[in-house]
């Protein structure tokens, strides 16, 4: 295992685990994935992922808490960790949501290969299923994973929000999932077959909200319907609340916000629609979003170019380019020659510093690798040359999600190809 020792912004904690890095064994399971990390305000952590075993097509979600220096809250769950299942079928996991009062979990459930049903479960801040929620603790929309509403049926409007045209959904970014001011759930699914999506509403209790677009969900489209959903949040435009999306059109990085009764918001690029390309870098894939101060936002994502770099997107709160933010203009990270750079997750610090978390491939194997940016500039003063590359054993890992502290230390989820599910921590 690489680990590095010096104690200056960029390097593993050494406070924290066993130098910097915490592994997660569940009983029971071989294999675990992390999938999403979040730092509550009284210092402790939390993640959620999945386990499963090499023999099966069963797996679990695992929701976890850690105390600040990594060791395992043994009054949280039992003995710190909770494992189950939406409704007992074999459960992923997306996102984790952590609230003043309870944790929502989303995912999804039924058959991974034919597609999965966009599912939730509700837990108090102790690990204990809320079972006042939904149907005994758990959401689990199967209409959202049929074929299209009948013509009998009740409509979405017909302003680019078409009905649903496929099952299933596939794991893309961490988040992706929100409590709204009146305490209702955002969230959204990526299609697995007709590449494309939904960014849908719940009321607070679990329920399909049917005031949002009439039947509680909008399809991802920018007209071409080949488009695809990897993530929604909720956005501010002159303080005016709305729902965003990122995905990708072909060859472009997309993103479309919504108004809260689920039309496209017309103060929003073209018609509420963002494409953004760059044929010198072949397709632009935009994977996750975050929120920058004065209600800009940013887009993480990558490109098909040649040696696949990570891009870097800040658009203004009406989706014009950010002019703050590399002159308004992509920012394109290739961090090994000839080798593959990929976003995965973005967070803004406290300090308005970008963080971004993903993999990078390293002679034929795909290393966990974070980078810290100010404006869309490298920060130096992270490892040196604003960017580091752990490799914690063989085969594939890579961060799945990131979180910052009050002390802008950095936390990473990530996704595996061997055994235990792992976390690390980063000075900042």
């Amino acid at each position: 295992m690489t680990i590095q020792h010096p104690t200056t912004a960029g390097t593993l904690d050494p406070d924290f685990g066993l130098d910097g890095v915490v592994f997660i064994d569940v009983p029971g399971y071989e294999y675990c994935d992390i999938e999403s990390i979040k730092a509550a305000s009284d210092g402790r952590i939390y993640v959620a992922g999945h386990c499963y075993n090499r023999s099966g097509n069963i797996s679990r979600y695992v929701l976890g808490r850690f105390h600040l220096d990594g060791t395992l809250d043994q009054t949280f769950g039992n003995s710190g960790l909770v494992v189950g299942g939406f409704e007992d079928r074999s459960s992923t996991i997306n996102a984790l949501l952590l609230g003043d009062t309870h944790i929502l979990l989303y995912g999804g459930s039924g058959n991974i290969d034919t597609g999965q049903t966009p599912s939730f479960a509700r837990y108090s801040l102790n690990g204990v299923l809320d079972t006042t929620f939904a149907n005994n603790g758990y959401a689990v929309l199967n209409q959202l994973a049929a074929e299209a509403p009948t013509s009998s049926q009740k409509k979405p409007d017909g302003d680019g929000s078409h009905a649903l045209s496929g099952p299933g959904i596939f794991r893309t970014s961490p988040d992706g999932v929100e409590w709204l001011p009146d305490g209702k759930i955002l969230a959204y699914t990526g299609a697995k077959f007709q590449r494309s999506g939904l960014v849908f509403r719940l009321t607070a209790n679990g329920v399909l909200d049917e005031s949002f677009n009439h039947v509680g969900y909008v399809e991802f489209d920018d007209g071409s319907r080949r488009t695809a959903l990897t993530n929604v949040m909720l956005h501010y435009r002159n303080s005016q609340p709305g729902y965003l999306g990122c995905g990708w059109a072909f060859d472009k990085a997309l993103f479309i916000r919504y108004t809260p009764d689920g039309k496209l918001d017309q103060g929003f690029g073209s018609d509420g629609i963002v494409s953004i390309s760059d044929p010198a870098m072949g397709s632009l894939f935009a994977y996750h979003m975050a929120r920058q101060p004065n209600e800009r936002i940013l887009g993480a994502g990558n490109t098909s170019s040649p040696g696949r770099a990570g891009m870097l997107i800040s658009l203004e709160p009406d989706g014009t380019p950010s002019i703050q933010f590399n002159r308004g203009k992509p920012v394109y990270t290739a961090l090994e020659p000839d080798e593959q750079t990929q976003w995965w997750a973005g967070v803004i610090s406290g300090r308005g510093k970008i963080v971004a978390v993903g993999g990078v491939s390293y002679a034929g194997e795909v290393d966990i690798v974070v980078a810290r940016f100010i404006d869309g500039v490298p920060d130096t003063s992270f490892n040196g040359q604003g960017w580091v590359r752990t490799h914690i054993g063989t085969g594939i890992e890579y961060a799945s999600d990131v979180a910052v502290q009050a002390d802008e230390k950095i936390l990473v989820a990530t996704h595996r190809n061997v055994p235990r599910g792992l976390i690390l921590r980063y000075l900042g």
